[in-house]
Parts: C-alpha cells; sequence; structure tokens
C-alpha cells in the first residue's frame, strides 16, 4: 500500500513537471496556393510543419515554456504571431480587405484573425508590420529612396503613438 502511494505521487509530481503543448489551429479557409504551414519558434531551429486536414486546417501542439513570438510561413508569406502557454490558438486566414472584387490574399504577409492565445498581442503584431529599408533600396532613383524613408519615418510615429503595450509585454 505505502508503495502504491509513492508511486501516484511520483505521477501526478512527474505530470505537473511536464507542461502540456500549447495547440495552434490555422484554417485556411477558402485560401488554395498552398496545404502545408510552418511555425518556426523565434530564436531557435525548432520548426513545426503540418498540412491541412479536410476541414482545411492544420493543427499543431506547441512546446513553450514562457511566452513566445514565432514565424508563421505559408508558402511565401510569413508572419508573426506571439504564443502563449497553456492558452490554445486558432488562426483563420482571411482575404485582402482591400480587394473587394477577388477576394485575394496578399501573399506576402497573410491576413489573420486571431481566437483564443494572447489576441491583443496577436492582432498589434498583425497590424504593425513595419516597411523596412533593404541594402538594395540604396540604388533606388533619389526620390522614390526618399519617399520610402518618409514613409517609414510616419510608420514608426504612427505605431509609437497609437499602441501601448501592458508592461508584463514590455519585459519580454
Amino acid at each position: 500500500m505505502k508503495q502504491l502511494c509513492m508511486t501516484l505521487t511520483a505521477l501526478m509530481m512527474s505530470s505537473l513537471l511536464w507542461a502540456t503543448p500549447t495547440k495552434v489551429s490555422v484554417n485556411f479557409g477558402g485560401f488554395s496556393l498552398d496545404n502545408k504551414a510552418t511555425i518556426r519558434l523565434r530564436d531557435t531551429s525548432i520548426r513545426y510543419t503540418q498540412s491541412i486536414d479536410e476541414n482545411r486546417t492544420a493543427h499543431f501542439d506547441i512546446d513553450v515554456d514562457e511566452p513566445t513570438y514565432c514565424s508563421l510561413s505559408i508558402g511565401s508569406s510569413r508572419n508573426q504571431i506571439y504564443i502563449v502557454p497553456g492558452k490554445d490558438m486558432l488562426i483563420k486566414l482571411v482575404n485582402d480587405p482591400e480587394d473587394k472584387v477577388h477576394k485575394s490574399y496578399n501573399l506576402i504577409k497573410l491576413n489573420l484573425e486571431f481566437e483564443g492565445g494572447d489576441v491583443k498581442m496577436n492582432k498589434y503584431l498583425q497590424d504593425f508590420t513595419y516597411t523596412t529599408i533593404a541594402d538594395s533600396c540604396f540604388l533606388l532613383p533619389e526620390k522614390e529612396y526618399i519617399d520610402l524613408v518618409e514613409k517609414t519615418i510616419a510608420q514608426d510615429a504612427k505605431a509609437i503613438k497609437k499602441f501601448k503595450l501592458s508592461k508584463e509585454q514590455e519585459t519580454l
């Protein structure tokens, strides 16, 4: 009896030590240019790749010990997402809101909607992807280059004024 109690106690303790993976589901909806998604954890070589099921959804079990920024890749698109341990999340691919006629998708950065997880942070990452100045931009004609610099400065100022992170997010 004593051995049984010790075994049960050991099993309960070990289950507390092993974190349950966070479930992330990506619903492709009407997007048909690819049938798999990859999530890569930031600053690591850890990648999770899943194909879509009959419901056009790719399901992931992501092992993270702390809130983590990740890259979601589908085809040629790259989107930053934020995963919180133990907070399951559903990500939906949605049409480009600017294209009301063809209902197309932006193939560089897909438009996403979020349920579960940290919706506020993921919406922030979705809304505020910055235009960057690449090395090749220095080869642009002077007027185009100046316009790009001005656009980048305006975008940064707008983002800074518009959004405030919580104290918890500021420390990450």
